[in-house]
């Protein structure tokens, strides 16, 4: 863990930014975190007639190609907090739904979202304290690779 200090002496305004990229070859169990929280769950969506249909997906779960796939992404945060960028990789063999930049309304607040080849990212002007802020995001399996030679 790293500690990051902003110091100011005299008159004047001063701004800082920091930048903290975490990653772990396994999942953490619960969400943590002193100021921000990120849990993420995956649902398989399917249209049983009537309606789409959300079936909570667990480890180990076979996706077909054709199968949709949601994203939700929870956050919780302590503080009131402007400038959020947050980025959620993608798993190898999936592709995003829309891959579309877009800003998207959801429950009242506004996040600006695009897609890169490794995952998507979230840009949120203002996230508000203790509510619940959640966004989700499409995806789909991609074509098996082909072992062809191209030629």
């Amino acid at each position: 863990m790293s500690t990051v200090v902003v110091e100011k002496d005299g008159k004047g305004t001063a701004f800082a930014s920091v930048t903290w990229h975490f990653s772990t070859e396994r999942m953490p169990d619960q969400a943590e975190g002193d100021f921000f929280s990120v849990t993420r769950r995956f649902f398989r969506r399917y249209n049983d007639g009537d309606a789409w249909v959300l079936a909570p997906l667990a480890a180990g779960d076979q996706i077909d190609l054709g199968d949709q796939v949601e994203v939700q992404l929870s956050i919780s945060v302590k503080h009131a907090a402007e400038f959020v960028h947050l980025r959620d990789p993608r798993g190898a063999g999936f592709e995003p739904e829309s891959p579309c930049p877009a800003i998207v309304v959801t429950r009242g607040w506004a996040n600006y979202r695009e897609f890169r080849d490794s995952g998507a990212n979230f840009f949120f002007p203002w996230l508000p304290a203790d509510a619940p802020n959640s966004v989700d995001h499409g995806l789909k399996p991609g074509p098996p690779p082909s072992t062809q030679p191209r030629t």
